[in-house]
């Protein structure tokens, strides 16, 4: 749905309304099916809408949303996530340390932003979070929310960004340039690719290069990137037998996390167990 059409729809059968906003997110967006299966399996009255917003626009619905008593949440994906944090009422801890947002729920018309992209990727990595050494390579919504986390369990941080980066000095954290890049690669336990950079736009392109992920050779490689499934990155890794996942599995977790927190009086291994049969 466009923005401008948001004023067209019939919201009057439904008790609560949730969004998610982005650049085109009714083009690819997987937390509306999650949500709006999970609504249909428990008998909720209510639906999640992928919304199609301008920059310019998002004002305009932060003042439609805070007054429409039926409006409840919205998810944000990119490329709002840093943007949207100057609207909320009220910053969740991990939204102060990425100074990123995924996530905004409205109780009493007091917006709260969360990320629930941290715990998605915690959770996601399984018995790779273990590991000491992580090359977070991107910075940008995402990136930010994977190094908070990592941050807040004291591991230790490669950062790579394609542009330059303005981050606050952390002694977990070691900023790297493309002098530096070989050296630190070979160094790291877990590659992570937060960039776009494989995505459906960018399938063609990957983070690394073929000698480059020769390096990671009995290491893991994370990709935050789902669609494809199988991205070039992650194709490349497996003629070479290093172990990888994308991100699929995140993007559950975050979408668990954040409708547990809309809906709380129900299980998060509930939520889960009914999101992970949608199709």
């Amino acid at each position: 749905m466009l923005f401008r059409e948001l004023v067209n729809f019939n919201f009057s059968k439904y008790r609560d309304i949730h969004f998610i906003l982005g650049e085109n997110p009714s083009k690819g967006a997987r937390s509306p099916k999650l949500w709006n299966f999970v609504f249909k399996k428990l008998k909720i009255n209510s639906i999640f809408i992928p919304l199609d917003i301008k920059k310019d626009e998002i004002p305009k619905f932060i003042k439609i949303f805070k007054k429409e008593k039926k409006f409840k949440s919205f998810l944000i994906t990119n490329p709002y996530k840093e943007k949207i944090v100057r609207y909320a009422d009220h910053l969740d801890k991990r939204v102060s340390l990425c100074n990123a947002a995924n996530f905004v729920l409205k109780k009493k018309n007091i917006l709260k932003a969360f990320n629930t992209d941290c715990l998605g990727f915690y959770y996601s990595l399984d018995k790779y979070i273990k590991k000491k050494t992580f090359f977070v390579y991107g910075y940008g919504g995402v990136g930010k929310a994977i190094v908070a986390e990592l941050v807040s369990r004291k591991k230790k941080i490669f950062l790579f960004n394609r542009s330059e980066l303005k981050i606050k000095k952390h002694k977990n954290i070691i900023l790297i340039n493309k002098q530096n890049f070989k050296n630190f690669l070979k160094k790291t336990d877990v590659f992570i690719n937060a960039s776009s950079l494989g995505n459906l736009k960018l399938k063609e392109k990957s983070p690394l290069k073929n000698i480059e992920i020769s390096w990671l050779i009995n290491k893991y490689i994370y990709d935050v990137n789902f669609k494809p499934k199988f991205t070039k990155l992650i194709k490349f890794a497996s003629t070479l037998k290093i172990k990888s996942q994308n991100g699929k599995a995140m993007n559950l977790f975050q979408a668990c996390e954040a409708f547990k927190k809309a809906y709380p009086k129900y299980r998060l291994t509930k939520i889960k167990k009914i999101m992970i049969k949608a199709k």
